[in-house]
């Protein structure tokens, strides 16, 4: 009788608290959150100060609406920063989904999916060592109209080098090491394990969505996972039926921002290779001031221009094109400015 009793108080107990939670929520459950512009994206790179929070620390409006609207994910850290330009912002960090960034107001902004493993505060955001890197004189003026019809995924220039990036670095999925008798430096290989138009029946697509903590989820830790946007794009070019599509991209060499065109462009041929977490071949593009470093030394330029002293880069795919190579000896020109 005790225990019948007990067992009906928590069960009356639970459908008060459900009954009053959900008079209490204002908001709509997000179902697929809102990523951040680039100009919110980048914001690490242009912080004056920040300061770590403690659980007790974060203002109860976040609290409840990260209860509210990110149901079964945790809270692994939490800050608040001040950018250069003064605005104030907290982020908390929330597991399997990224850093949902908060204004001064407490009021939810976006999601950012993942920074740059360094942070660099910079209170005077001027760049560094400008004169070292060049000048903006004969500026290279390349223009790419692109060939992809609306809302084609081009396999040669958006999915082959995210498999590629992530997927063939040494002792993976690359013909020499061809590791489970997986390759995917090439169509051919690629399309062995993935069955057109359905992508919860291909291999590639189940390994890279699967649970994190899956013995063949992939990409292998401590490499980051891909981004959302990244499985997107697989899963886009699956459902069209994954066909060897070549067709370019839009390209203006003189579009020159770091965050908005040149840090994009490295992250989907260059960063699954040169992470923190896998610097394959010593070399780190994690975040700008390493990527700075390869400025510097020449490699960067050398590499994607296939000069002869040089790693040609990147493996296992075509050489980037004219405009794509054009965009990045721009912004060397102007100065490889973090802007």
């Amino acid at each position: 009788m005790f225990w019948n009793l007990r067992y009906w108080l928590l069960a009356v107990g639970t459908f008060i608290f459900c009954l009053l939670a959900c008079q209490q929520e204002d908001l709509p459950l997000i179902e697929s959150y809102q990523l951040c512009s680039s100009e919110l994206v980048f914001v690490n790179t242009e912080r004056a100060s920040q300061n770590e929070l403690v659980a007790t620390e974060i203002p109860l409006p976040i609290s409840e609406f990260i209860a509210a609207q990110f149901p079964g994910t945790y809270i692994t850290a939490a800050r608040t920063f001040q950018t250069n330009d003064g605005q104030l912002f907290r982020e908390v960090k929330l597991d399997n989904v990224g850093f949902a960034l908060f204004d001064a107001d407490n009021t939810y902004q976006c999601v950012v999916e993942r920074y740059a493993n360094t942070v660099t505060l910079d209170p005077t955001n001027e760049p560094q060592d400008t004169n070292s890197v060049g000048s903006a004189d004969n500026l290279i003026v390349l223009t790419e109209e692109g060939s992809c019809s609306e809302n084609t995924i081009s396999f040669k220039y958006l999915v082959h080098p995210i498999f590629v990036s992530n997927c063939a670095q040494s002792g993976c999925h690359n013909t020499i090491d061809k590791e489970d008798d997986i390759s995917v430096e090439t169509y051919e290989e690629v399309i062995k394990e993935i069955s057109a138009g359905d992508p919860s029946g291909s291999e590639h697509y189940e390994s890279i969505t699967r649970n994190p903590n899956h013995r063949k989820f992939m990409p292998e830790k401590p490499r980051d996972p891909l981004l959302v946007s990244e499985i997107k794009i697989i899963e886009d070019w699956i459902n069209q039926g994954a066909e060897n599509t070549d067709c370019i991209l839009p390209c203006n060499s003189t579009a020159t921002s770091f965050k908005a065109d040149i840090q994009p462009l490295f992250k989907l041929y260059c960063y699954g290779c040169h992470q923190a977490g896998d610097r394959e071949g010593g070399v780190s593009m994690e975040d700008y001031a390493h990527i700075k470093e390869l400025v510097a030394d020449g490699s960067l330029l050398g590499s994607m221009k296939h000069s002869g002293k040089f790693v040609a880069m990147p493996l296992y795919l075509d050489k980037m094109t004219d405009c794509q190579i054009g965009q990045v000896e721009n912004w060397i020109k102007e100065g490889a400015m973090n802007n």
